[in-house]
């Protein structure tokens, strides 16, 4: 499994090599997330794109420090498998798609949220609280219910310049 991100003027795409499907026609399909700004504040979401013409891939080099990047790629490793829906009937090599498991709103809120919350040094019960209030909440979770959610999608807790490990 490799990261790319795919890069346009307005948005980048961040995805991984295994869930891009090349058809015989010259078309791209994949799950990928989408970051933009908007009036500043940087936006997220999961989509499914599809293009014709070259895709230009660049290697995912930036560093990580709040771990979006990571737990991005792991909510899309959730999210979507590779599965093979036949063959060729010439050269019996596998016809494969990307099919949706499940997503949880609640995830790409975190990710979208998550560096804002560790620049303005925001608590854990603080980040449960709003995201149990949020549309995308699915009711009250313990405290450490909650950290551990976040630390199993990748997501690194830092309040201003150093790292804090309290429940």
């Amino acid at each position: 499994m490799s990261a790319k991100i795919v890069p346009f003027k307005k948005y980048r795409l961040l995805t991984d090599t295994d869930l891009i499907l090349l058809s015989s026609e010259g078309e791209a399909s994949f799950p990928a997330v989408k970051f933009w700004k908007e009036k500043g504040v940087p936006k997220m979401a999961v989509v499914k794109f599809r293009m014709t013409g070259p895709l230009l891939l660049e290697n995912v080099t930036t560093f990580d420090d709040h771990g979006t990047i990571k737990a991005s790629l792991n909510l899309l490793r959730m999210a979507y498998r590779r599965e093979e829906i036949g063959r060729t009937p010439r050269y019996d090599t596998p016809i494969f798609r990307t099919r949706m498991k499940r997503i949880e709103d609640m995830n790409v809120f975190l990710i979208a949220n998550w560096e804002a919350w560790n620049n303005a040094a925001v608590w854990w019960a603080e980040r449960n609280a709003f995201c149990s209030a949020s549309e995308f909440g699915i009711g009250s979770m313990p405290d450490d219910t909650f950290q551990k959610r976040c630390e199993r999608l990748g997501l690194k807790y830092k309040l201003g310049k150093g790292t804090i490990s309290r429940k």
